[in-house]
């Protein structure tokens, strides 16, 4: 998938290591990497989820992924190719770009 960021600050923080250490501290700093790797390698958002467990999808057709045990990342679909469900919700397995609109303390 490709991935992109609501924010420049949060793209400097997922994309340069030394700038996610002082952030978010070396435990988060590794696993927002890994994430964003883990995305990246993905083809579809689907596929993405299985690795973090189907409910991180959120009733507001965004996916929340844990970042260490108190931080998330929030990432809603983009662009135009993507279908949805009779219900009217994102279908992830039609999505091949993602954005990351949140970085934060769970709440």
């Amino acid at each position: 998938m490709i991935v992109s960021f609501q924010e420049a600050d949060d793209r400097d923080v997922c994309c340069k290591a030394d700038l996610a250490e002082k952030k978010l501290g070396r435990t988060r700093a590794e696993a927002i990497v890994s994430v964003i790797a883990d995305a990246e390698a993905s083809e579809t958002a689907a596929e993405f989820i299985e690795l973090f467990h189907p409910q991180n999808v959120d009733e507001g057709d965004s996916l929340l992924v844990p970042i260490g045990a108190d931080y998330e990342a929030r990432f809603v679909a983009t662009g135009q190719a993507f279908s949805q469900t009779e219900e009217g919700k994102t279908d992830w397995s039609t999505v091949r770009r993602v954005k990351l609109v949140t970085l934060e303390p769970i709440k």
